[in-house]
């Protein structure tokens, strides 16, 4: 479980801020990183905590610090999960077509056909209008 550093936790709040602040990223890494399910467990409505992520940049910081490690946590299970010869084939195919991509990404043919449209031609109007057309595989 990732830990957020208390000497991190809001440097430029008054104390009463700060022990919600914490108490917050406390239920938030515990909570994985769930962000409504932390805000009903402590019965604050996300509109507060949105508030505080826009009024302290250090209370925004710390959050998105929980995010970027429980990223890698999850990234570093993915890696465990892909390197085990026993582990779930998904993990091998998503790590490969991530991370080797010329040999095992997306691949997009290129269209190559070519479009031939054959126009009236206009009287009065500004656009012409389209009377027969066909597609030729080239």
């Amino acid at each position: 479980m990732p830990n957020v550093p208390k000497d991190k936790i809001g440097k430029s709040i008054n104390n009463f801020q700060q022990r919600d602040y914490a108490g917050f990223l406390e239920a938030y890494v515990k909570n994985n990183g769930a962000y409504t399910t932390t805000c009903k467990e402590l019965k604050i409505m996300r509109s507060t905590v949105d508030g505080w992520r826009k009024e302290n940049p250090d209370f925004e910081a710390d959050l998105q610090e929980v995010n970027r490690l429980i990223s890698e946590k999850v990234e570093s299970t993915l890696l465990d999960s892909a390197l085990d010869p026993k582990g779930a084939p998904v993990s091998k195919i998503f790590y490969l077509k991530n991370n080797w991509r010329e040999k095992y990404g997306e691949r997009r043919e290129p269209d190559n056909k070519t479009i031939n449209l054959w126009f009236e031609k206009p009287k009065e109007l500004p656009e012409a209008k389209i009377i027969e057309g066909e597609v030729v595989d080239e």
